[in-house]
C-alpha cells in the first residue's frame, strides 16, 4: 500500500511562473529549498503539499508521514517554534531533508531561537532511530555548544 505523504514547505506550483528576486523571496530566500522540495516530489510519488500552516488534525487523519525539505533552516533569524507546535500536534512520523546550518561557529549556536531547538526536538521524536541520533547531536550542539555533551540525556 502506497503511503500518503504530506510535504511541509514552499509551494512549487506558485513558484512556476515567478522569476528572479521574487522567486527567491517565495523560496524562503534560499534556492536550496526549491531544489530539495522539487527532489521530494520527483522521488516520492503521490506527495501532497501541506505548506507551513496546516490543520494538524486533518493531516493526522489523511496522511501517514510528513516530509520537510529544509535547506539551512538552523540559523539566527528563523524561529521554527510554530512548526514545532504543528509537528507535535500532528504526531506522525517525520523526515527532514537538507537540514543544515551556515552558522559561523559553535559559539553562534547559542543565538539560535528556542523555537528552532524545539522544532529539532519534535522532529527527532518522530524520526527513524539513526536519524534521531543525528538530530539529537544537532540539538545538543545548539543547547550546550558541543555535539557530544549529554547526547543521551532525555532533556537534551
Amino acid at each position: 500500500m502506497l503511503k500518503k505523504i504530506g510535504v511541509v514547505g514552499i509551494d512549487l506550483d506558485n513558484l512556476r511562473s515567478k522569476f528572479g528576486s521574487h522567486a527567491l523571496s517565495l523560496s524562503g530566500n534560499n534556492f536550496g529549498n526549491i531544489l530539495f522540495t522539487s527532489a521530494i516530489y520527483r522521488q516520492i510519488p503521490g506527495c501532497q503539499h501541506l505548506g507551513f500552516l496546516f490543520d494538524p488534525q486533518k493531516a493526522r487523519t489523511e496522511l501517514d508521514h510528513i516530509v520537510i525539505p529544509a535547506a539551512n533552516w538552523i540559523n539566527h533569524t528563523e524561529d521554527w517554534g510554530f512548526l514545532a507546535d504543528l509537528i507535535e500536534k500532528v504526531d506522525l512520523p517525520v523526515c527532514v531533508v537538507g537540514l543544515g546550518s551556515q552558522l559561523p561557529d559553535l559559539d553562534a549556536a547559542k543565538d539560535v531561537p528556542n523555537g528552532t531547538v524545539r522544532f529539532l526536538k519534535e522532529v527527532s521524536k518522530r524520526s527513524a532511530v539513526k536519524y534521531r541520533e543525528y538530530l539529537l547531536i544537532a540539538v545538543c550542539t545548539l543547547i550546550y555548544g558541543h555535539p557530544k555533551r549529554d547526547i543521551h540525556h532525555p532533556g537534551c
